[in-house]
């Protein structure tokens, strides 16, 4: 049941996304969700598998809810993220977002924890701050180096 809201929530953010008017093209977006899913994925399965410090309570539910973390629901949240990023003009808004995007992130990590999904008892939620941001940042920067590529490439034909 709790696997379907949020497999209806990730669909839906991206039935929105197919009907809003977009700042990154159809390579941008597929290229943003690749690096997201599977950055986040990699750095998951550190955590989870090597450091011990999440431990699941049930295999197969915790594949399946993580698949649908890292494949659907957060790609579409950071895709949705950079949206609004490359709309402001103002930098202190921006600022905002990349805030209010780490929080968001942390209270899905949490929110795992608290459905009971995944036993939090040897990961400090403070961790997730930092860790998010960085995560965050490194796409933000992937995207400026992206776009600079494209631009040279436009540049030169």
């Amino acid at each position: 049941m709790l696997l379907a809201i949020k497999v209806s929530l990730s669909l839906l953010l991206l039935a929105l996304y197919v009907y809003t008017k977009k700042n990154m093209n159809l390579m941008e977006i597929l290229f943003y969700w690749f690096w997201i899913s599977i950055l986040g994925e990699d750095f998951m399965n550190i955590v989870y598998n090597n450091l011990k410090l999440i431990q699941p309570y049930n295999k197969m539910s915790m594949f399946w809810t993580m698949m649908n973390f890292h494949l659907l629901l957060n790609p579409i949240a950071m895709i949705w993220f950079l949206h609004f990023y490359l709309a402001c003009s103002r930098i202190w808004i921006r600022i905002i977002l990349i805030l209010a995007m780490t929080l968001l992130l942390t209270c899905f990590q949490l929110l795992h924890g608290l459905l009971g999904e995944v036993d939090l008892t040897r990961w400090h939620m403070w961790w997730s701050i930092p860790l998010w941001m960085i995560f965050i940042l490194s796409t933000l920067t992937l995207m400026k180096a992206f776009r600079w590529i494209k631009r040279r490439e436009q540049l030169q034909q």
